[in-house]
């Protein structure tokens, strides 16, 4: 089982003595490629140097993007709290891997409302205060949905066409969220944190879904489809001799 540690006061120390060098409502900025780590007082006062990448979002955007990731069922991690920032403020471009984490980190620390939690190995996590989590495992290898709903994705996923027309982007969250979009019957009523469950389940144990080219298509079109179909044809041969 993996162990956590809080690293923010308790709440009612918090609630007593709320941290003065990062208010709630203070505009974020990141750092631009090259910096040196910085103090609060630094991240507050030193604007982005024109030209790099940026993205600016306040303690309330922050907020909103855990309380949101909260609605869809998905526990707040590092890196899928950087996506939904990127998704919900203004970015001039991708968030650089692991750039400004740490900055992030620090801000959410600061905030009253949320508590940040390290995972053993050094990622981190952040939950609300007041609010009970009910995250989805995406990782769980137990299949709760029915099968009328894989018999049905199964008949889309044969749908999606080849090299890269009308497949789906690499990754669970990206391609839980098109799929989303599209609104398909077999996915109503469903989370984006379900969708993204049905996704790995999908790919890692009901083979409905593969990889090629860097996207996501129906297992029998990916490139593990295609050596399944191969060991299967040379297995048949081989009976047929014996």
């Amino acid at each position: 089982q993996t162990r956590f540690c809080c690293i923010n006061p308790s709440p009612a120390t918090r609630a007593i003595t709320p941290s003065p060098n990062m208010p709630v409502g203070k505009s974020f900025q990141r750092p631009v490629a090259g910096d040196k780590k910085r103090s609060h007082k630094d991240l507050q006062s030193t604007p982005p140097a024109v030209g790099h990448w940026q993205v600016n979002f306040t303690a309330a955007d922050v907020l909103r993007a855990v309380s949101s990731l909260y609605d869809d069922q998905l526990r707040p991690s590092r890196w899928i709290l950087r996506k939904r920032l990127a998704e919900r403020v203004e970015a001039t471009c991708t968030w650089p891997k692991d750039h400004g984490s740490e900055e992030l980190r620090l801000l959410c620390q600061s905030m009253e409302d949320l508590v940040v939690l390290v995972q053993e190995g050094g990622d981190w996590c952040v939950l609300l205060v007041n609010r009970a989590p009910d995250f989805i495992d995406i990782f769980d290898a137990k299949d709760p949905y029915p099968e009328e709903m894989w018999n049905a994705a199964h008949a889309y996923f044969l749908s999606l066409g080849r090299n890269g027309i009308g497949s789906l982007p690499r990754g669970r969250y990206a391609s839980a969220q098109l799929l989303m979009t599209r609104c398909l019957p077999f996915l109503a009523g469903f989370t984006l944190g379900q969708v993204c469950h049905i996704v790995q389940l999908a790919v890692a144990h009901r083979r409905l879904l593969g990889y090629t080219n860097n996207h996501v298509v129906a297992f029998e079109h990916s490139a593990c489809g295609a050596k399944f179909h191969h060991m299967q044809q040379q297995q048949q041969q081989q009976q047929q001799q014996q």
